[in-house]
């Protein structure tokens, strides 16, 4: 628990250190540009209400039966997420994409634990194109409807891909091949998606890199 506080709690933190440094550097430069530093400080807010959501998840879940369920666009999700992740991707000099499928149903979760799955994966998909040429650092977030009723999210970064070594430990706890990592995320991430009777996989994409791709069941509709 311990671990996962950490884990959690540390991105949004990062996007606050990183967005306020950023508001330093503009004005340490003259360039005191009002539009740029509101833009700032909304994300400055974003990422600190972010943090007070994931502590309150964490506490309801301590506490047992705070679970939350209710319908959830991941449509939304996925805009909300990337508008969040938007400085990182600057940070990272990321391109990030979406490529989303218009009327998909609704799904039914937690949407704090739907954002963090998509945020640890977006974040890993930006550290694993450190070491690649900018012009090639690209992160494309999917959406798709499968025939089995359930809805498909993937996230493809175009690095170095996953080493077979390493493919059936990616989502154990603890384990990293990050050298400051903690090794939760991946395993967060597994634990949200089956909570929400989901599945998720990664593999090596098509052209290079790789992608995490996870399905969640389409909500039932409830008969009056």
């Amino acid at each position: 628990m311990t671990a996962s506080i950490a884990h959690e709690v540390n991105q949004p933190l990062s996007g606050i250190i990183s967005n306020a440094s950023a508001g330093q550097r503009f004005i340490d430069r003259g360039e005191v540009d009002p539009e740029r530093l509101r833009a700032i400080l909304v994300d400055i807010v974003a990422d600190g209400r972010r943090a007070t959501d994931v502590i309150r998840n964490i506490r309801n879940t301590v506490k047992k039966g705070g679970t939350i369920r209710e319908p959830l666009d991941l449509i939304q999700v996925v805009r909300n997420v990337t508008q969040l992740m938007e400085p990182d991707a600057d940070s990272h000099s990321c391109e990030l994409q979406t490529l989303l499928v218009s009327n998909l149903p609704m799904v039914e979760g937690d949407p704090v634990q739907i954002q963090q799955v998509l945020v640890n994966l977006i974040g890993n998909a930006f550290d694993a194109m450190s070491d690649i040429p900018l012009a090639q650092r690209k992160v494309e977030v999917t959406t798709r409807l499968n025939g089995n009723g359930t809805i498909g999210i993937s996230v493809r970064d175009h690095g170095p891909g996953i080493r077979e070594e390493t493919r059936n430990q990616l989502f154990k706890q603890f384990f990293t091949t990050k050298e400051d990592g903690l090794g939760m995320g991946l395993a967060i991430v597994r634990s949200i998606v089956e909570a929400h009777r989901g599945t998720i996989a990664a593999e090596n994409a098509e052209g290079g890199g790789a992608r995490f791709y996870f399905t969640l069941p389409v909500r039932k509709e409830v008969q009056s």
